[in-house]
């Protein structure tokens, strides 16, 4: 399964990664997911199957990602 989430280095810039017990790119990795990432606060939507994932709040493009499999699914 590919899937799409806030980067670790984007926490970091954002200065989340010492306030959190653990980081959510991390727990996929560990969780058997490949993980695919762009640069720092680059929009990115994933779609894999029927499941669509975005980088971070500036992944305009998963709304157009999720339009389209909902307009398949009809």
């Amino acid at each position: 399964m590919h899937l799409q989430s806030v980067a670790n280095e984007e926490e970091a810039q954002a200065g989340f990664t010492g306030n959190a017990p653990w980081l959510l790119e991390d727990r996929l990795r560990i969780s058997g997911a490949r993980y695919i990432a762009k640069p720092p606060w680059t929009p990115h939507a994933l779609v894999d199957g029927n499941l669509v994932t975005g980088q971070q709040n500036y992944s305009a493009g998963i709304t157009d990602a999720v339009l389209k499999q909902l307009a398949v699914a009809v």
